[in-house]
């Protein structure tokens, strides 16, 4: 995909811009790595955003197989009981690596669900121009890493786009108890059902909102000419015996409407 050099000094020049502006960064404290403030004498930890939400809003339901689906037949170079963990963070790591040296498309040397994703963002329309990103709630004290910050080439709108590898299954099928009965997620969600989709979407909605209520960002933003935030975007990529594929999922307006208050009763 190619892009007028003017264009790519403004994108050099607003990624520099934003990176300056995250509220946090992920660093070694002790014996593990948390989100820690950017500035000031004091520094301050903040709770990884999915691990909240893990404990404050998913019921204690299991999920059936249905939901994981089957495992690729041709997926043979990942073995194991973790073979899907590891696999999911190859790819999000080769993606990381790709978007901070300026690749946006697939190409040789790619991880098969990796390609499958830069297809997915080039159908939708979308360039990615971050990865990683730290953003925040200060209020609620919760953090996380946005997988890819994207723009629209129409547009030039910015985007929130989650990743998740290896849910191939049925993503809308709620999480039950042993007696079978349907759950629900916790307060302020409690007529929610509990499935794997609207956990992801929860999870999207927080990241969103801490972005697009970041004024700083956001002014920054519109200083180099792009549009102000107006998508989250989700994209499952998994691989079956057909081979691999991604499916784009849309945040709802509702859902991007819930971010704050999700993140005000889980923080």
């Amino acid at each position: 995909m190619s892009t007028h050099p003017a264009v790519r000094k403004r994108l050099c020049n607003l990624k520099t811009a934003i990176q300056s502006t995250a509220p946090c960064a992920l660093k070694r404290h002790r014996l593990r790595f948390c989100f820690v403030d950017s500035e000031g004498p004091r520094k301050r930890l903040y709770k990884g955003l999915t691990t909240t939400l893990k404990t404050a809003l998913w019921s204690q339901g299991v999920f059936s197989n249905e939901v994981f689906g089957p495992r690729g037949g041709s997926v043979r170079s990942w073995k194991g009981a973790d073979a899907g963990l590891r696999r999911g963070t190859a790819v999000d790591s080769q993606i990381t690596r790709l978007v901070r040296r300026g690749v946006c498309g697939p190409g040789p040397g790619q991880f098969k669900l990796t390609k499958a994703i830069f297809s997915a963002l080039q159908i939708e329309g979308l360039v990615p121009l971050m990865s990683q990103l730290a953003v925040a709630d200060k209020r609620a004290g919760i953090a996380t890493a946005m997988d890819l910050l994207c723009y629209d080439e129409s547009t030039l709108a910015l985007a929130v786009v989650e990743l998740k590898c290896g849910f191939s299954g049925n993503v809308k099928i709620p999480a039950s108890t042993g007696g079978g009965t349907a759950c629900r997620m916790q307060h302020p969600l409690k007529s929610v059902p509990d499935t794997i989709l609207n956990r992801h979407f929860a999870q999207l909605a927080c990241t969103f909102h801490m972005f697009s209520s970041d004024a700083t960002a956001s002014g920054v933003v519109e200083e180099h000419g792009f549009g102000k935030l107006n998508r989250a975007v989700l994209i499952y990529a998994d691989e079956l015996g057909s081979g691999p594929r991604a499916r784009v999922y849309e945040l709802p307006l509702w859902w991007r409407r819930k971010g704050s208050t999700i993140l005000k009763n889980i923080g």
